[in-house]
């Protein structure tokens, strides 16, 4: 017969306790199971065993204080010690993208590492994100490596995460959970586990579930590019996004997203091109995916043309432009990936000055950095609202305007303010997706094709 299953109370090490990794740990010990986290960072060890997290997200160190407190959370720097004391192994490691594939390095070392330990009865779940093909794979080397049989003396699923920074804590106790694996009793195995922590479980096989993850991000990323080159439309016609989306949302079956700046973070455009990479020649039939990478991606240079276009129209000596928020979305401290990090730098590149203010997030050689939002727009010529973080939504905008240079331009890409009140503060205002002072027919030749013609 094969290893039987643990009783409860199950312990459980986390393996990579990074913004995915550590709310896992904090979720799996807010469920009643005994957790160990693991991290190579020594560093990241230390401040966790203090009590201290070392990014923001919110209710995550309340938690922490608390499940460390009751003993049900503790940290470890010995990752073999921890799994043999452990009846489950999660690993949520990152898999990012490198030379243009995805890049198993940090996943097959926490694998091998795991399996040099690994006992008879014990469950792997890998909740990184992976490609189809690739669980098949890593069960594979570990039966080679430890000479146990996969379903018999070792199990292994796949749990995809699915939450966003910023909700973490939330969504992986409210939303339904892919659990995935070939084997029956593996999957039996990790559904009563996650039953304990989530709202729902969904089980599915390794290959469907792999590409559940990469279709979920990849379609949103898609719905992004669409609502960003319905911006680019409605600037050539005369319309306004905002409106023309408001409109067309009204019907019961269009969901038109918000038009931005293009698409930053590690997961959406890391996903839609792993995705994209399984078609052997997919610009041969003219990939959905592709055209939208290349719509998302031309957004930043869109805005810098923008800018540069507002700035003409009055300043012609060097201009400062101020940037707020640098994050690659509201209220995280990551800039991963971030597409206003690219347009300060390109400004920055360009010739002008450049200051930003972000509460979360700092950035080098992006320019001055500011920690008030009223000093960072002091003599501006130009003010760029990148990113709608709570704390620039709630700023005044006539102070804004007092800071400003007399006649100065508010660029607002999330569209915190609007014309009339920055009229109202001094400032000309400027956004995308809306009718522009100056015709810029010139600037739409090398925007993506459809909209060339």
């Amino acid at each position: 017969m094969g290893s039987r299953f643990p009783h409860y109370p199950t312990r459980i090490v986390v393996v990579g306790l990074g913004r995915i990794g550590l709310p896992a740990a904090v979720n799996f010990a807010s469920a009643g199971f005994r957790v160990s986290g693991f991290d190579v960072d020594i560093k990241k060890i230390r401040q966790l065993r203090k009590g201290h997290c070392d990014f923001h997200e919110p209710r995550l160190q309340t938690s922490l204080t608390r499940l460390q407190k009751a003993k049900r959370l503790s940290f470890s720097l010995d990752l073999e010690k921890s799994v043999r004391e452990s009846d489950l192994a999660t690993i949520c490691v990152p898999t990012p993208i490198s030379s243009g594939r995805i890049d198993l390095t940090y996943l097959l070392a926490a694998i091998d590492n795991c399996s040099k330990a690994l006992r008879r009865g014990q469950l792997i779940v890998v909740e990184s994100t992976v490609a189809p093909g690739i669980c098949r794979k890593l069960v594979v080397r570990i039966e080679r490596t430890t000479n146990l049989v996969f379903g018999r003396d070792f199990f292994f699923a796949y749990a995809p995460e699915r939450v966003t920074p910023g909700n973490a804590i939330h969504e992986m106790k409210s939303m339904a959970r892919i659990v995935a694996s070939d084997d029956p009793r593996s999957l039996d195995f990790a559904r009563r586990i996650y039953n304990r922590c989530t709202a729902s479980v969904l089980a599915s096989n390794f290959t469907d579930a792999e590409l559940a993850k990469l279709a979920e991000n990849s379609f949103r990323y898609v719905n992004i590019a669409y609502a960003n080159e319905l911006a680019l439309v409605c600037e050539k016609v005369g319309a306004d996004v905002s409106n023309v989306a408001r409109l067309a949302n009204s019907h019961p079956r269009v969901r038109i997203l918000t038009a931005g700046a293009g698409v930053g973070g590690p997961c959406l455009p890391k996903d839609t091109q792993f995705l994209a990479s399984l078609l052997k020649h997919p610009r041969e039939h003219g990939s959905i995916l592709w055209s939208a990478r290349s719509v998302n991606e031309y957004m930043p240079q869109h805005i810098i043309k923008q800018a540069k276009q507002a700035l003409k129209t009055r300043f012609k000596s060097k201009s400062t432009v101020t940037i707020l928020g640098l994050a690659y979305k509201p209220n995280v401290d990551d800039a991963r990936g971030s597409t206003a990090v690219e347009i300060a730098r390109k400004l920055l590149e360009a010739g002008f000055a450049v200051k930003y203010y972000d509460p979360y997030v700092k950035v080098k050689g992006v320019g001055q950095r500011h920690t008030d939002i009223y000093s960072a727009c002091r003599s501006a010529d130009l003010i760029v609202i990148a990113v709608a973080h709570d704390e620039i939504v709630r700023a005044d905008l006539e102070r804004i305007g007092d800071a400003a240079k007399p006649g100065g331009w508010l660029f607002d890409i999330p569209r915190v303010f609007n014309e009339s009140s920055a009229s109202h503060a001094g400032l000309q205002y400027r956004t995308i997706g809306a009718r522009q002072v100056k015709s810029e027919s010139t600037e739409i030749n090398q925007a993506p094709q459809c909209l060339r013609s």
